[in-house]
C-alpha cells in the first residue's frame, strides 16, 4: 500500500541501513535499530501496487505469520497479557516511530482485515506507543468502530499521553496490559491511560451482539519508523535524516501471560 493509508513518505527496505542489530553497552544480545534515511528520488517497489518514487527509506518489522497475542481464557473470564517494549525514540521533525498491533488475517493483501470485516478500523488497532516530531510526550492509543459497509467511516480513537518531558528521548518502557474487559497503558510501570469494556465497539457486529469485539481476537505486533504522514505532518528535517539522526532503538519486547 503506497503511503499506508495516511500519506507516509518512506519506502520500506530490507537493507541494514534501515534495520539492523547493534551492540548495546553492557549487554550481549544487542538492540534493534530502525533508521530512516534521506534518499532522493528512490524507486520504491510496492507489494500489490505499482512502483512509486520517494525521498525516504525506513523499515517495518512485524510478527505477522509468526506470533500473535491476546489475553487468555474466555470473554468476561480471562487473564491479561502484558507486552513491554523498551525503546528510545528520535526527536526529529517528520519522524513517526511506533510499536503497534493489528488483528491477524489470512488475507495477505489487506493490512486492516479481520474477522469483523475487510478494512481498517473494523478489526481495531492497539498502539502501545507512538511519537512524532519533537514532541515531549508519547502516546498510547486504540482505534475502533467503522461501518460494516464502509470500514474507514465512523472510526474512533482513545488517546492517552505519557508526558515524558525531558525523558522523551531517553529509554522508556511502554506497555499494555490487555484483558477481555480492559486495556491499560503504562510508561515505566505507571498507568497513564485505561479503557474499560463498553468504551469500544466494532461496526462489524455492533456492541449489542458482542461488546468485547474487536479486541477479542489475536493481534500481531509491528515496529516501524514512518517519515511524514497525517500525524507528524510533512515538515521533514531532511538534514537530520541524511546525517543519521532518525534512529528508533528497541532494547527488547517482552510478553507475559499474567496470573489470575
Amino acid at each position: 500500500m503506497i503511503g499506508w493509508g495516511n500519506w507516509q513518505r518512506q519506502c520500506h527496505t530490507n537493507s541494514s541501513a534501515n534495520a539492523r542489530v547493534e551492540a548495546f553497552p553492557g549487554k550481549t544480545d544487542g538492540m534493534l535499530v530502525i533508521q530512516a534515511g534521506y534518499s532522493p528520488l528512490r524507486t520504491c517497489y510496492n507489494e500489490n501496487a505499482p512502483p512509486s518514487t520517494t525521498n525516504y527509506t525506513s523499515a517495518r518489522l512485524t510478527t505477522r505469520d509468526t506470533a500473535a497475542f491476546r489475553w487468555k481464557g474466555t470473554t468476561g473470564n480471562s487473564t491479561a497479557v502484558r507486552i513491554d517494549v523498551r525503546l528510545q525514540v528520535p526527536l526529529v521533525d517528520g519522524t513517526w516511530p511506533a510499536a503497534w498491533m493489528l488483528p491477524t488475517t489470512d488475507k495477505r493483501w489487506c493490512s486492516g482485515c479481520s474477522a469483523y470485516g475487510d478494512g481498517w478500523c473494523l478489526g481495531g488497532e492497539i498502539d502501545i506507543m507512538e511519537h512524532v516530531n519533537l514532541n515531549t510526550f508519547l502516546i498510547g492509543n486504540v482505534h475502533y468502530g467503522g461501518l460494516a459497509n464502509a470500514s474507514w467511516l465512523d472510526c474512533h480513537e482513545k488517546v492517552g499521553r505519557f508526558r515524558a518531558n525531558s525523558r522523551a528521548a531517553s529509554w522508556n518502557v511502554m506497555s499494555i496490559i490487555w484483558d477481555s474487559t480492559y486495556i491499560r497503558f503504562l510508561a515505566n510501570g505507571k498507568e497513564f491511560s485505561r479503557l474499560d469494556l463498553g468504551s469500544w465497539y466494532t461496526g462489524g457486529v455492533g456492541p449489542a451482539v458482542n461488546p468485547y469485539a474487536p479486541f477479542d481476537k489475536d493481534f500481531f505486533l509491528i515496529l516501524d519508523l514512518a517519515v511524514g504522514g497525517l500525524y507528524p505532518g510533512f515538515n521533514i528535517d531532511n538534514a537530520k535524516l541524511a546525517a543519521g539522526a532518525a534512529r528508533y532503538n528497541i532494547d527488547y519486547v517482552r510478553v507475559y501471560d499474567l496470573l489470575p
